[in-house]
């Protein structure tokens, strides 16, 4: 589920009315730390647009949207003014308050980690003793005699 957190007053640019919203969404795939990946409340910035009064659409349907073109893409430079007229509070809006219990749940485990750390086709990282862990010893290579050429 999406949820609005905060809106931009609305500009003209060119043609069209845009505006910047923060929206939280509640499943997200969020990467907390490597190898690890779960679900959980994230939030996102997203640019809307509308032309004559109608429905706000994304971005992305933007009749000059092109995702190949990097910088822009194919999108006005003026939407670059709206965030940054409006920095601090798109900066406080995306930002999470932690809740004092809020765990998420962990979707995938690496798949190439031993199994002595995760169960075989488990989704969830098994968290392992490491107090008594003792590491074995480095076996040293007996050294083998060497041939010398003779000239």
């Amino acid at each position: 589920m999406e949820t609005l957190i905060y809106e931009t007053p609305v500009y003209k640019i060119g043609k069209s009315e845009w505006k910047l919203i923060v929206f939280e969404r509640d499943e997200a795939l969020l990467h907390p730390a490597p190898d690890v990946w779960t679900i959980g409340k994230k939030r996102f910035t997203r640019y809307l647009w509308r032309r004559d009064e109608s429905q706000w659409r994304k971005e992305t349907e933007h009749p000059n949207y092109d995702y190949n073109d990097g910088t822009w893409a194919g999108l006005p430079h003026g939407l670059r003014k709206i965030y940054e007229k409006h920095e601090a509070e798109i900066k406080q809006a995306l930002e999470i308050q932690p809740t004092k219990f809020q765990q998420s749940k962990p979707v995938q485990a690496n798949m190439f980690q031993s199994a002595e750390d995760t169960p075989l086709f488990s989704n969830c990282p098994v968290k392992v003793a490491t107090e008594s862990y003792k590491p074995r010893p480095i076996q040293q290579q007996p050294k083998l005699p060497t041939m010398e050429r003779k000239s």
